[in-house]
């Protein structure tokens, strides 16, 4: 955990100066490390589950120690001497502000996915088995749009701290055209290549079946949690944490009521069809709300320049 706190921590703040590419090329190493580690204590050595815990410990300390080195030796602007480090009330108020709103935020999806899965369970064991497939596909098709928000919550925030809020507003704006792109090119996948997909993971007809009755569903959908997670980058890096929050919130509670409503009716095409409500429904409020941000922080700029001038 140290080691894996240390990269996240050196990585964001790399982010944060605008070199978002040097954390990612120690991440890679860092995978490396991690795959012939596992071969050679897991396969040649047999050492077995100690020997991929090993592997993995091997791979974070090494990412860590290239953050570290790499920090103290290009970038000046974060170094510091490790006497100096102490802690700074008002500043750690506000972090933990936003991390225990993040924390609440990153309990809120798997808990109600329980819930979900719950309901799919009941439908019998193809269709849990199918729904466990189709999620995994999922989660690899939705990795690119939540990168592209991570990206945005960082430009959005670097330039909001400088003052410029025309490239705020820019960088909104090519984010979210580029997470739409994004997900236009997981339906695109998704429905072209679901069949074969499906049977990565089961050659079972019965399962492979309800799989293509959820794709047939919410393949058509998947530039909605792109545009979702555009929205979420947004507000994190305008330090709206709150509205961060409460979108994640609407989201879960509406594709919680939906699937509990429309899987009894639909079976698995209803949870995809439910997912489809969820993701709605936070556009249909955090949409208009930005605008309204933005608005606020154009009359904020404004009052300023009177008052100096």
């Amino acid at each position: 955990m140290p080691f894996t706190c240390l990269y996240n921590i050196y990585a964001a703040a790399l982010r944060s100066v605008g070199d978002s590419r040097t954390p990612v090329r120690f991440l890679i190493v860092s995978c490396l490390i991690n795959i012939v580690s596992d071969l050679l204590l897991v396969a040649v050595l047999r050492m077995g589950v100690l020997g991929a815990a090993l592997a993995t410990v091997l791979a974070q300390g090494v990412s860590a120690l290239l953050c570290i080195l790499y920090v103290n030796q290009s970038v000046p602007e974060l170094r510091f001497p490790w006497r100096e480090l102490r802690i700074d009330r008002r500043l750690a108020r506000k972090t933990l502000s936003y991390g225990s709103l993040t924390a609440l935020q990153q309990c809120a999806q798997p808990i109600g996915n329980l819930v979900i899965q719950g309901t799919i369970n009941t439908l019998g064991g193809s269709a849990a088995a199918a729904f466990s497939a189709a999620r995994k596909i999922e989660d690899i098709g939705l990795l690119p749009g939540r990168s592209i928000a991570t990206a945005m919550t960082a430009l959005i925030a670097q330039n909001r701290g400088a003052g410029d809020a025309e490239r705020v507003e820019r960088g909104f704006r090519k984010g979210m055209l580029v997470e739409l792109v994004s997900g236009l090119a997981v339906c695109a996948a998704v429905l072209l290549l679901r069949a074969p997909l499906m049977t990565l993971f089961s050659e079972d007809r019965e399962i492979v079946a309800e799989g293509l009755a959820y794709f047939s569903v919410i393949g058509f959908c998947y530039w909605l949690p792109c545009l979702t997670n555009g929205m979420q980058g947004y507000f994190r890096g305008v330090g709206a944490m709150k509205s961060s929050l409460f979108a994640t919130l609407t989201q879960i509670s509406f594709r919680v009521a939906a699937t509990l409503l429309l899987v009894p009716r639909l079976g698995v095409s209803g949870v995809g069809l439910a997912c489809v409500v969820g993701w709605s429904a936070m556009l249909l409020w955090t949409l208009p709300f930005r605008l309204f941000l933005r608005r606020r922080a154009d009359g904020s700029a404004a009052a300023r320049s009177k008052l100096i001038s």
